[in-house]
Parts: C-alpha cells; structure tokens; sequence
C-alpha cells in the first residue's frame, strides 16, 4: 500500500514536468517550422512517425520534413494548448493560426486543430502521430 501511494505521488508529481517538456518540445518545433530547420524536426520526430493532415493525406516522417523544408508560413500562433500525459504517452492539442506568403506573393492565412501523439522512448520525447483538422 505504502510503495502504492508513493509511486502515485510520484506520477503526479511529474505530469507538470511532462507538460513543460511536451510545451517545450512543441514550442521548438514551431520555431524550427518557421525556420525550415529540418534537422531540428527530425530529430524530435520519430522515424515511424505517421500523421493525417487535414486535406486527408497520410504522410510519414519523410513526407513532413519535404513540407517543412518548403515551408512558406512566417509566423504561428498557437490557442489553447493542453498536455494529457499517460505514463510514458502525451497527447497535445491546440489551435494553430499560420499565416505566411505564397511564392506569388499573395499572403494566407490558415487555422487547424491539432493533435499531437508523443511517446517516450529510452528517456526521451519522440512526436510518433499528429491529425489536423481545417478550421473554417
């Protein structure tokens, strides 16, 4: 009962530490977005990584750093974020506000809903699944 109690002190004790890292993680792979810094990216997605974007296209790791590497969105805004941890499983989600300018010129600008699959794998926070939804 007592080894009981304490490991649930704990897990308790950690989720506000796991929420920091998964905002944090979240947080560089923004700026790295941003940035087209597709080593950063990678090295926080997981190579089995999968994701469904919102125009209905599954896309793997490969896939999502050829996107972030042509990339023309300036700036993010992120609404609403929250952090669920399940043991060495978090999901995030939030509302993303991209804005940018096409090769064009013409500016645009697009909101999603995301959610966001992380797994900790050999102590470290690896993105493993994400799902967009387009926002009208």
């Amino acid at each position: 009962m007592k080894q009981t109690i304490a490991a649930l002190a704990v897990a308790l004790f950690m989720i506000p530490v796991v929420n920091t890292q998964i905002l944090r993680l979240e947080d560089v792979l923004t700026q790295a977005w941003l940035k087209n810094d597709i080593a950063t990216i990678s090295s926080i997605v997981a190579d089995d990584f999968q994701s469904w974007s919102f125009k209905g296209v599954r896309r793997k790791k490969a896939d999502l750093l050829r996107a972030a590497e042509r990339s023309e969105e300036g700036d993010t805004k992120i609404e609403d974020p929250v952090v669920r941890v399940y043991g060495d499983a978090a999901v995030y989600t939030a509302r993303v506000i991209d804005s940018g300018k096409h090769a064009n010129g013409e500016a645009f600008t697009s909101k999603t809903c995301i959610t966001v699959v992380y797994i900790r794998r050999g102590g470290k926070w690896q993105m493993v699944a994400d799902h967009e939804t387009l926002l009208p």
